[in-house]
């Protein structure tokens, strides 16, 4: 059963109608009309295992023709970031067997994450660039963090994201981003630097009033003793009493 007749008989179950219903003939804009009135994300799974792909199937797929992406969205997104084996299967074996790999706009498309992340684990795809387009997918960005070039990861260190930026700069490394990791705003990238950063290290001495209890004792490890009386003036008043007192343990642990 390929995919057009999987649909249309998907469709004539679900509207519990005689007639067949041609999916290769329905318009897009009749077909999602259907699809969202009738909730086609509840239809059932019961032929699922008959599916297979044609040459003319995957050539459609590959040239996001809407119609099949609104249906491999259906059949791949039943969770946010599930990968459907059998599909990806069926898709990826017959994408070889015809020789058709998509090329980089498919996987800047909206096609669901979890059938492109499908794809790429089985080797169907054209351009080692689709590292670096998957490395803005919502779902799988962090898998292709640790993927992607450099050029990408430094464009990704400026994201809004908190942990995109976090993830970019750690694989960065110290010796690419330290200093981007110190003004980082997210405190765990703060704390990556501080970790990395050699003793007495100067942009450190601009950093012993971190909102960070955690970077600031840190940074009490790695200033110049000079500097550490100035720590005892820095306000607490957002660390809890424990903090406080492991503060002032490596406070006191220096100035031995």
């Amino acid at each position: 059963m390929n995919i057009g007749q999987y649909i249309s008989a998907q469709l004539k179950s679900l509207l519990d109608v005689d007639v067949e219903i041609d999916f290769y003939n329905i318009s897009f804009e009749k077909l999602d009309k259907i699809l969202l009135e009738y909730e086609f994300n509840k239809m059932h799974y019961s032929i699922r295992a008959d599916l297979v792909f044609t040459k003319e199937d995957v050539e459609a797929i590959i040239a996001l023709e809407k119609k099949y992406v609104r249906v491999i969205n259906f059949l791949s997104k039943i969770q946010v970031n599930h990968i459907d084996k059998k599909l990806c299967d069926e898709a990826s074996s017959k994408m070889k067997k015809y020789d058709l790999c998509p090329e980089a706009d498919f996987f800047k498309s909206d096609v669901s994450s979890g059938f492109k992340e499908g794809l790429i684990r089985r080797g169907s795809f054209a351009s080692i660039e689709t590292y670096n387009i998957m490395a803005d997918d919502p779902i799988f960005y962090e898998r292709y963090i640790s993927l992607c070039s450099f050029e990408k990861l430094k464009e990704l260190s400026k994201s809004k994201n908190k942990y995109i930026e976090y993830l970019s700069l750690k694989r960065l490394g110290p010796c690419e981003a330290l200093d981007a990791m110190l003004n980082s705003r997210y405190a765990n990238a703060r704390q990556t630097g501080v970790y990395y950063s050699s003793f007495g290290y100067k942009k450190l001495e601009g950093m012993i009033d971190d909102r960070s209890p955690i970077v600031r004792q840190l940074i009490i490890e790695k200033i110049k003793t000079s500097l550490i009386p100035f720590l005892f003036g820095v306000k607490n008043s957002n660390v809890g009493d424990f903090r406080k007192r492991m503060i002032v343990k490596a406070l006191k642990e220096r100035m031995k």
